[in-house]
């Protein structure tokens, strides 16, 4: 039987041990930025772009203390299901790490 392409993407999909904090659009981290008067790191479409381990945890770190309300959390879990369902992957396995401290969601994760 021959694999194809459109074979490979009628079969069934899953998401295992996806951090939620990992799955940030970047529309949402530019509007954010904007609301809460933070500098990008980067223009929108180079966000993703990193040099190194070290330039992709100060991007994480930035990112994460941008998300400091439970809707904020929602909006991200449903741009998430929304690329899963577009994907037509049928199960994720989600992990939510809401950032605590200063200037993340103080208290959200309780």
């Amino acid at each position: 039987m021959s694999v194809t392409l459109d074979r490979l993407r009628a079969l069934p999909k899953a998401e295992v041990h996806v951090h939620l904090e990992g799955c940030f659009e970047p529309h949402l981290l530019e509007q954010w930025a904007a609301r809460f008067g933070v500098a990008m790191p980067r223009p929108r479409d180079e966000l993703f772009r990193f040099t190194g381990l070290t330039d992709f945890l100060q991007f994480l770190d930035w990112a994460c203390h941008l998300v400091r309300t439970r809707e904020q959390l929602a909006e991200m879990a449903y741009a998430f299901s929304r690329r899963l369902a577009a994907s037509g992957t049928g199960y994720a396995d989600l992990i939510v790490n809401p950032p605590t401290g200063r200037r993340g969601m103080d208290g959200c994760a309780r």
